[in-house]
């Protein structure tokens, strides 16, 4: 089963309480099976229908038909390049397909050339003309058309995307236009009505309703991962559009859908509108969204690396690589840091810190609390502005291992995995051919014999697991701990 972004065509239950055996005046008595009343709500009273809500807010929700950039199209410069392990990868070749017009892989026959046309949703926010979207919906745009409600068309530009959030402002021609206006998303409750309205397989001005199923959702998609979880069947073309409460507010952006065919299955995923109405106010003012940046590679602190870095709770967040010239290393931060606090406030997930950092102004101070080698210590970091994304060089390659469950190869940035045992340690932590082992430990290892040699005074010391510092061939830095009497 995969994540997919939509593509842009983007009860009462009984609680039982049985009583124990009792002392009654010094006898045992065996008591009778007792049950406590049934959990039970007030009687919520729902509308008969949504008709209401659908004609108030209908007017204001767009198609966004898009004509890519012949050029960007052919050369796909803007294209996302993902790993075809990666949860998108499925969404992105068929839409690439679309947008091209062919095949890539010879999986849809190749159809005549015709002018390609993307489509997803969107909903005006002002007036004047102003158009919330999805970022993915307008990717390799040359021409925006949006269609309304009554089948006029009329010319859009962008006016900025913020592709860590997925999301796009476009300005439309005109003015005049009715709008609606972004709710409280913290105040919406598991369980209560959402109704969507949208551009699903090019079928302009479709509503449908259901409940919202959950909050809080990370699905991979990005680093600000915080979707809500809705049941209203949304299909490709929804991208963009809005999920309504029932007081007509937008409280969600339709962005993707959880889905092993590609058809809605009942699980689909939007950016909550206290993100949305944050990043669009960032892209109507500035055309972009500024965020805090520290320069650092992250992963979570299981408990396996938590065992290897001696550190008494699984908490925090690990600092896997620092980027060279970055904040984090002029204030002093290493690969190996432990990041527990910011400013004061307690970080204990990824989360937790790329949130809190992409909120603060570049140019900003902040103390950060970490842990190094057992001792807590405190930096002075001064932030930057986050880049556009960038990776590390691809390390150049690099004979045997010990019992790792992986077989190496000697290389000028040090031993590189060859192979990886099936059912292995290393296989179940995500060990790949490829990887580059730059540390066991706090233990620099320039080749397999000086891997091995870590590895067994690790064993002699009757440590349980070792940490690995590993780079990848697409030059991401992680952490992995690998338990010793697991590890082959």
């Amino acid at each position: 089963m995969h994540v997919k972004l939509i593509k842009p065509t983007p009860r009462s239950f009984v609680v039982g309480l049985l009583a124990g055996t009792m002392l009654t005046g010094g006898l045992a008595a065996v008591a009778t099976p007792m049950l406590a009343a049934p959990v039970s709500v007030p009687y919520a009273k729902s509308p008969a229908d949504f008709s209401q809500v659908v004609q108030t807010v209908r007017p204001a929700v767009v198609s966004v038909l898009v004509e890519p950039d012949s050029d960007k199209a052919g050369a796909r410069q803007n294209a996302p390049q993902l790993d075809k392990n990666h949860p998108f990868y499925e969404f992105y070749e068929r839409f690439r397909r679309d947008f091209d017009g062919n095949s890539q892989g010879g999986v849809v026959p190749k159809m005549p050339r015709h002018k390609a046309q993307g489509q997803g949703s969107g909903f005006f926010i002002s007036a004047d003309g102003y158009v919330v979207t999805n970022a993915h919906v307008t990717s390799r745009a040359g021409k925006i058309t949006l269609m309304l409600h009554d089948g006029a068309k009329v010319s859009a530009t962008v006016v900025g995307v913020d592709e860590k959030t997925d999301l796009a402002l476009l300005k439309a021609e005109g003015e005049g236009y009715s709008y609606v206006a972004f709710g409280d998303s913290d105040q919406a409750s598991v369980g209560q009505w959402v109704v969507a309205v949208g551009n699903p397989f090019g079928l302009g001005g479709t509503t449908t309703a259901g409940i919202l199923s959950a909050r809080g959702r990370d699905i991979g998609a990005g680093p600000y991962d915080d979707f809500l979880q809705i049941d209203a069947p949304i299909n490709r073309g929804n991208s963009g559009g809005p999920a309504f409460n029932l007081q007509g507010e937008v409280i969600g952006v339709n962005t993707a859908i959880l889905s092993p065919t590609g058809g809605n299955v009942g699980i689909g995923f939007a950016i909550p509108s206290n993100i949305a109405r944050e990043v669009i106010t960032e892209l109507r003012e500035n055309g972009k969204v500024e965020r805090g940046w520290l320069g650092v590679a992250i992963q979570p602190v299981t408990k396996d690396l938590a065992n290897g870095l001696n550190l008494q709770d699984a908490k925090g967040v690990l600092v896997a690589e620092v980027n060279a010239d970055a904040p984090a290393e002029k204030g002093g931060l290493k690969a190996g840091d432990v990041i527990v606090a910011v400013a004061g406030k307690p970080i204990e997930t990824v989360r937790d810190l790329t949130r809190f950092v992409a909120d603060q102004d570049p140019d900003s101070e902040v103390e950060v609390s970490i842990v190094r080698d057992g001792e807590t210590l405190t930096r002075t970091v001064r932030l930057g502005e986050m880049p556009v994304e960038r990776h590390a060089a691809r390390p150049a390659a690099a004979e045997d291992a010990p019992k790792l469950g992986i077989a190496l190869r000697d290389g000028s940035d040090g031993p590189v995995v060859v192979a990886v045992k099936d059912g292995s340690e290393a296989a179940k932590k995500g060990m790949r051919p490829g990887d580059v082992i730059l540390r066991v430990d706090a233990t620099p290892v320039d080749d397999a014999q000086a891997l091995a040699d870590a590895v067994a005074a690790a064993r002699a010391d009757k440590k349980q697991s070792v940490v690995l510092h590993i780079q990848s061939e697409r030059g991401r830095k992680r952490f992995v701990a690998l338990q010793l009497d697991k590890a082959a």
